[in-house]
Order: structure tokens, then C-alpha cells, then sequence
């Protein structure tokens, strides 16, 4: 229900203007902006709060929430909270956890900036997990969703972990990829045709052009 009504309002939206107006993701204190110069320890500092206060979120309290909504509703799959289910999920989560840290310290370390388009980085990043996908949070954001609504037993949660990342794939992705382009020109166009988004590009790939390891790719959440 929750599904096809999301569907339905988006659907509407792009016959209303041609497409799904995601620009309008990017205003207030989403717009894309350049983080100051400071400190690494201050922008570690603001990427580990920033990503503490999204796991929290998303991985805690909105399948709760989404389990609340099945049972009221009576719309829950109970097999998905019996084994070997949890347990797959719990594994997934713990595997894709440290690939969303790494890329959180690598973006504040390496980029001087946050995961945050209101504070981006501030240098193009190609360290770390950027070296074999071009957005590794984006990727380990979907696998922990994922595992989250395998813990819970909610198949809402493993739905909008799916839904979510081809909302970012289609609708998102574009403009982030857009402002990288703008701000780091030839060396990021270099990097986006020799990464992949989802799948990790092989070490030492014949043909590889990527810039020098001591750049970041700055792509975002």
C-alpha cells in the first residue's frame, strides 16, 4: 500500500512535468555546498555525527517503525523472521558497515568535506573504497538497509531499500554527478568512465585512466 502509493504520487508528478522534478531535492539545507576549510579532525569529527545520527536512523528506528506499520496493518511476512533469515541479515549489515566508514573517513580525509551535499568535498577523491566504486556509501547504504529489513523481518524495509537506491540511480545521481563535473572538470570525467557506481572495478584494469590516488571522488549519500 505504502509502495504503490509513493508509486502513484510519482507517477503523477513526472506526467505532470515530463520527469520526476528532483532538483527539488537540492534546496535549503540540501543544496550543494562546498565545505569550509577547516581542520581534518573537525570534518571527521562532523562526517562520523553525521553518519552515527543516519544509522541510528534508518538502520534502528525506521524498520521499527516499519514493523509497527506491517503488524497494524497485518500485512507482515512472518518466514522472514524465522531463520535463516536474521542471521543472513545480521551478516550482510556487518559486511557493509565498515565499507560506509570507510568512505565516511575517506571523504573527511581525504576530500576535507562530509557525506553531506550542504558540506561536499572540498577535493575530488579517488582514495579508499572510491578507488573501485564511485559512490561505495550509496552501495553500502542499499546493503544495509537490506540487511536491517532481514534483521527485523520487515519486508517494507528490504522494498524501500530497493526503491531507495534506484531513486538515487535515476533521479539523484545525475545532479551529484553534475556538480562533480562542473567543480573538477577532465580529472573526475576521467574517473566516472573508468569506475563503476555499483560494481567494483577490478585492480590494475587494463585501460585504466583514473587520476592519481591522492584525489577523492566526492560523490555523496
Amino acid at each position: 500500500m505504502l509502495a504503490a502509493t509513493v508509486g502513484s504520487v510519482a507517477a503523477a508528478v513526472t506526467l505532470r512535468f515530463g520527469r520526476f522534478p528532483t532538483g527539488w531535492y537540492f534546496v535549503g539545507p540540501f543544496r550543494f555546498r562546498v565545505a569550509r576549510a577547516r581542520s581534518r579532525r573537525r570534518h571527521v569529527i562532523a562526517s562520523l555525527t553525521q553518519l552515527l545520527v543516519f544509522w541510528v536512523g534508518f538502520f534502528v528506528v525506521v524498520p521499527l517503525l516499519l514493523v509497527a506499520f506491517e503488524r497494524r496493518l497485518r500485512v507482515d511476512w512472518s518466514a522472514l523472521a524465522a531463520d535463516p533469515w536474521p542471521p543472513v541479515g545480521a551478516a550482510l549489515f556487518l559486511v557493509a558497515s565498515p565499507l560506509g566508514l570507510a568512505s565516511c573517513l575517506t571523504m573527511a580525509i581525504a576530500g576535507e568535506g562530509t557525506p553531506l551535499p550542504a558540506q561536499t568535498a572540498r577535493r575530488l577523491v579517488v582514495a579508499g573504497p572510491y578507488r573501485w566504486l564511485r559512490n561505495p556509501m550509496a552501495t553500502a547504504g542499499v546493503l544495509q538497509s537490506i540487511g536491517a529489513g532481514l534483521w527485523f523481518g520487515s519486508w517494507t524495509m528490504i522494498l524501500a531499500a530497493v526503491l531507495g537506491g534506484l531513486a538515487w540511480h535515476h533521479g539523484i545521481r545525475g545532479a551529484e554527478e553534475a556538480d562533480l563535473l562542473a567543480r573538477f572538470g577532465d580529472p573526475y570525467e576521467r574517473y566516472r568512465a573508468s569506475v563503476r557506481v555499483w560494481v567494483p572495478r577490478l585492480p590494475g584494469r587494463r585501460g585504466d585512466r583514473s587520476p592519481g590516488a591522492g584525489q577523492v571522488a566526492g560523490s555523496r549519500r
